[in-house]
């Protein structure tokens, strides 16, 4: 039997969810956000998969929400997480501590007593490092939420922080050695945040990241405005490729989507092998 007939749930389910977006569309209840635009444009099907399941490393993403507390909103820290006690729970006692915890940590996220020391490690970093602790100190606004609107769709963002004349986005990295960090920004999209954030402003500001790394590194980046622009202008775009997708029902496409007739051709390169 075709591989196909025997899984019939692993395609359903996608179908499904591509009626789910259409119908959020033409009901004006289709949101989108620089994480689902990053997704789409390496294809239909990326985004479809990030809207299903999400990213995969969910240790990583609750270390940057942590973090991003403990930065940005401290006084919610105590409200919205619970440290697991470092007990044996394997044991009698150890079983008992860690069930008295859950009791008390009701309606909280739980976070283990390692994702807790690194994202402690990284807020002293990020707020004792003077270029950072300037941004952060001199926003107006922090987790600054936006709903607005452009080229048809409707768009939620949020900015980590906003000040008179910039706009800063704290983001985790594998290491915030500054050459690898411009890499991460090219190869993340993260200039296309920056013009989707500037364009959801309607102003034009400095954008700059703040990266720092699980050792407590921290590098502050000025992204120029020939990058932001060209994060508007790919914005734009991508909106554009949405529209058709929408249209087309091009969803379940992969990298065919974005190739001439489905081929990508590869030639000699001008060196030599």
């Amino acid at each position: 039997m075709e591989v196909i007939s025997l899984n019939p749930d692993y395609l359903a389910v996608k179908e499904a969810y591509v009626n789910t977006i259409q119908d959020k569309f033409s009901n004006g209840e289709l949101y989108l956000s620089y994480s689902s635009l990053s997704n789409f444009r390496k294809s239909p099907r990326h985004f479809i998969d990030y809207k299903l399941f999400g990213n995969e490393d969910t240790d990583s993403i609750l270390l940057g929400r942590v973090f991003h507390t403990l930065v940005l909103e401290p006084d919610k820290f105590s409200k919205e997480y619970a440290t697991a006690p470092e007990c044996d729970r394997r044991t009698k006692e150890g079983k008992e501590v860690y069930a008295k915890f859950l009791e008390e940590s009701k309606d909280k996220t739980v976070i283990s007593h390692t994702i807790y020391k690194n994202a402690v490690e990284m807020a002293i970093s990020v707020l004792s490092n003077e270029q950072s602790k300037s941004l952060i100190d001199g926003a107006n606004f922090k987790e600054k939420r936006i709903d607005w609107e452009m080229y048809g769709f409707k768009f939620l963002s949020f900015l980590d922080g906003e000040g008179e004349d910039y706009v800063f986005d704290l983001k985790s990295m594998p290491d915030a050695d500054p050459r690898k960090v411009q890499r991460e920004i090219l190869n993340r999209c993260l200039w296309l945040q920056g013009g989707m954030y500037l364009k959801a402003l309607n102003e034009d500001k400095d954008y700059y990241i703040i990266a720092v790394d699980k050792k407590g590194n921290v590098s502050v980046h000025l992204l120029m405005p020939s990058l932001i622009e060209y994060g508007k202008s790919e914005f734009k775009r991508l909106c554009e490729d949405f529209e058709d997708c929408l249209s087309t029902n091009s969803w379940l496409k992969s990298y065919e989507y974005r190739s001439h007739n489905g081929i990508y051709p590869i030639d000699k390169p001008v060196y030599n092998i």
